[in-house]
């Protein structure tokens, strides 16, 4: 009877065994099949046309962020413009208002020569 049992589990540990082999073999079929499908998609340049599209959207988005700084940059030089063209009207003017000698240059050039 012992030697009948021993049969039965070591029978049906085979069994086991060969089932977890099995399992084995397919999980070890499936990762190769997964290796070789991304070696065919770099082979056949699916992965590098996947990078060229991505180096063409972060180069577009770097010129637009060019552009825009561009556009920022004209638009802080048209206001500094402004300014100093202010800043010059007003200095023209306090040359006139203080002197009573003003020449026509130094209302032009915004100098004011006075003399004590």
């Amino acid at each position: 009877m012992i030697t009948l049992n021993k049969l039965l589990n070591s029978s049906v540990e085979e069994s086991d065994a060969g089932e977890v082999q099995n399992k084995l073999r397919s999980s070890e079929r499936k990762i190769s099949d997964c290796f070789q499908t991304k070696d065919t998609e770099i082979a056949n340049g699916a992965i590098g046309r996947k990078t060229k599209t991505n180096r063409h959207t972060s180069k577009y988005n770097e010129i637009q962020e060019k552009g825009k700084r561009i556009k920022r940059l004209k638009e802080d030089n048209e206001k500094l413009s402004k300014d100093l063209l202010k800043f010059q009207r007003s200095k023209i003017l306090i040359g006139i208002a203080g002197s009573g000698k003003s020449t026509l240059a130094n209302v032009i050039t915004g100098i004011n020569n006075c003399e004590y």
